[in-house]
């Protein structure tokens, strides 16, 4: 549960501050608020690195 409001509040975060960020440069918003999702997206996914102790049984290192 705890990883779901993770990604939930997280993808609502970063799609306000780019909703933000586009207003800011002129663009539109909507354009910006996809662009934080993606960039969420993109960094909890490729950037944070899985856990693997999860399970306490070592993961999928075993």
């Amino acid at each position: 549960m705890k990883t779901f409001f993770i990604w939930l509040f997280g993808i609502v975060i970063c799609g306000f501050v780019g909703a933000l960020i586009g207003e800011y440069f002129g663009e539109r918003q909507v354009l910006g608020f996809v662009i934080g999702l993606v960039s969420f997206a993109f960094f909890k996914l490729l950037v944070v690195p899985e856990r693997t102790d999860r399970y306490g049984t070592g993961g999928f290192d075993e």
